[in-house]
């Protein structure tokens, strides 16, 4: 199920496109929006980007040396 959050970010992103003719159409405009946002320093995040934010975090855990526990 999709987090409610998600699910209203979506929801206004296709209310402000208007009609799509296909799955692919809303994919793409979905993604551009996730892309801008992810992007675009926010007040609540020190002023950075998600990007910045991950990039300064490294990769995920499961992806580091010896990766997770018990895995």
């Amino acid at each position: 199920m999709m987090d409610p959050d998600m699910m209203a970010f979506s929801k206004e992103i296709i209310s402000r496109v208007g009609v799509l003719e296909s799955v692919d159409d809303v994919n793409r405009w979905l993604q551009l929006a996730m892309d801008i946002w992810n992007a675009t320093p926010q007040p609540d995040r020190g002023g950075k980007s998600a990007y910045e934010i991950a990039a300064e975090q490294g990769p995920p855990l499961s992806s580091r040396e010896g990766g997770m526990p018990g895995r």
